[in-house]
């Protein structure tokens, strides 16, 4: 489905008929407002927005959808009869996929249209997004490193937001401006939302060699319809239970969630998707489960006394343990004892990249005091 919003009609009417006989379900409106409020319960592949509208404009619209939908990687396409580099330059800095100058022409819109499209579909949506009181920054980073994640983290509290950039795992300071600050106030941060996105893979590093792609029995799910998945934790003493939850359409359709402590998966759940649906309707499949885990989680450690979970004062602390004790002592504002215990974890494993973040973001509290 696409979305197009344009105050004239004459326009909006030429753009409708023009994807449509190019084998497009379209909706049209006249006000973005309207467009807001459908977008509740529809999530179109595509959104082409005038720029020049009463009450809302296409930049405003553009920034209301992005707060109010920003797990949505709906690309966006802007119509213009101005040409004004000032234009340009605003709707880059608003993630706008493309620009269309008036008058219309009906075969560039259809073009364009297949194009974004077609990009869409080999671009992975958003995978995970959790809640920062319940998976804390440092938790996020790791989550990142061990998945080698080359993409980006979107970090938002209230109207405060942020987006990390990683690249094999590893964070990528370059862009971010003053990157040791803005590290500094996500250590911080008690509470807000993330939001995991992967880019696209780039093959260019393989040079000449034929990349070749293997035919499942069946056609997987085009990744732009992928359901979002849910990461969170659960503390116990002072370690974190890591729980993720996701759906994968290969070899067949199941939604997936496993927890994982110290880098080991010790609880796995899975569940065929017998008729699958909506993307809203899986990802509250997902919310299920993975809540159901989550308490699955509390029950298993209860039962366990906690004994081999609340561990961290032993004498033969292993990295895991120091590493997150480390953090807690942070998050109470005890930055000496947070560097001491994040100095012991590192004769354990001294090749950590997060830990190299946690000691300089730690260091620099210190000397600022």
């Amino acid at each position: 489905m696409i979305f197009v919003v344009d105050d004239e009609q004459i326009y909006l009417t030429l753009a409708g008929e023009a994807l449509r006989q190019a084998g497009f379900q379209v909706e049209t409106f006249e006000r973005a407002a309207d467009a807001l409020e459908s977008l509740e319960t529809n999530d179109p592949d595509l959104i082409i927005s005038d720029i020049m509208m009463p009450g809302m404009d296409g930049f405003a619209f553009k920034e209301a959808f992005s707060q109010r939908f920003p797990g949505r990687t709906t690309p966006f396409v802007f119509f213009s009869s101005m040409g004004e580099p000032e234009q340009l330059v605003r709707g880059l800095e608003a993630e706008v996929c493309d620009y269309l100058v008036k008058p219309i022409d009906a075969r560039v819109l259809q073009a364009k249209v297949r194009s974004l499209l077609k990009r869409r579909e080999q671009k992975p949506g958003a995978v995970f997004e959790g809640d920062l009181g319940l998976f804390p920054f440092i938790k996020v980073v790791q989550f990142c490193e061990q998945q080698g994640l080359t993409g980006e983290v979107l970090f938002s509290d209230g109207d405060w937001k942020v987006v990390v950039p990683f690249k094999a795992g590893a964070f990528v300071s370059d862009g971010m401006g003053d990157a040791d600050d803005v590290l500094e106030r996500l250590y911080d941060l008690e509470q807000g939302r993330f939001i995991i996105r992967p880019g696209a893979v780039d093959y260019s590093a393989l040079g000449g060699v034929a990349v070749v792609e293997e035919s499942p029995a069946e056609e997987p799910r085009p990744q732009s319809t992928m359901p979002m998945g849910r990461l969170s934790g659960v503390k116990v003493g002072k370690r974190l239970f890591q729980i993720q939850t996701e759906m994968v359409s290969y070899p067949e359709e199941r939604i997936v969630t496993v927890v994982i402590l110290d880098g080991n998966t010790v609880l796995k759940r899975s569940l065929p998707v017998e008729a699958p649906g909506a993307r809203s309707e899986l990802e509250v499949l997902i919310e299920q489960q993975h809540q159901e885990v989550k308490v699955e989680v509390n029950r298993k450690v209860e039962d366990l006394g906690k004994a081999k979970s609340a561990e961290a004062d032993s004498e033969n602390e292993s990295f895991h343990e120091l590493f997150d004790a480390g953090f807690e002592a942070y998050r109470q504002g005890d930055i000496k004892k947070a560097l001491e215990v994040w100095l012991k974890a590192q004769t354990l494993n001294p090749d950590d990249p997060t830990l190299e973040i946690n000691l300089k973001i730690a260091r620099a509290k210190l000397e600022a005091r």
